[in-house]
């Protein structure tokens, strides 16, 4: 099971992560979900609005899982310099 989007869109800066528009942690949990993982793609080059939205988003994942009382696994994928 997936809840994020796979890969990124290229037209957007910050490789920003998305979700599914149809799931949540609860949602996944009730079909059978034991814990979520995630990437993120995460460069301290980026803009600080990026890096602060980041960071928001992975707080949102992260307060459902404890909702949820479900394990949640953030891999950081770190960029340096300039990524495509």
């Amino acid at each position: 099971m997936a809840y994020e989007v796979s890969g990124y869109n290229p037209k957007a800066p910050g490789r920003f992560p998305r979700l599914l528009e149809d799931w949540s942690v609860r949602r996944l949990v009730d079909a059978g979900a034991h814990c979520i993982k995630v990437l993120l793609y995460y460069a301290l080059s980026d803009a600080l609005e990026i890096l602060d939205r980041k960071r928001v988003w992975v707080e949102r994942v992260g307060s459902e899982c404890a909702a949820c009382d479900v394990p949640f696994f953030l891999e950081n994928c770190p960029l340096s310099g300039r990524y495509g």
